[in-house]
C-alpha cells in the first residue's frame, strides 16, 4: 500500500512537472514571437520614417 500512494505521488509530480515545463516552453515561445514582431515593427517604422525624413 505504501508502495502504491507513494508511486501515485511521483506520478502526480512528473506530470505536475511537466505541465510546467510546457507551460515554461509556450510562455518562452509566446515572449520570443512578441520581441521578434516588436523588432521587426520598429524597424519597419524606422526605415519608414528614415525615408519620409529623405523626402523632406
Amino acid at each position: 500500500m505504501l508502495l502504491f500512494l507513494l508511486e501515485e505521488f511521483w506520478f502526480d509530480a512528473f506530470l505536475f512537472e511537466e505541465f510546467w515545463f510546457d507551460a515554461f516552453l509556450f510562455d518562452a515561445f509566446w515572449f520570443d514571437a512578441f520581441l521578434l514582431d516588436a523588432f521587426w515593427l520598429e524597424a519597419f517604422w524606422f526605415d519608414a520614417f528614415e525615408l519620409l525624413l529623405d523626402e523632406l
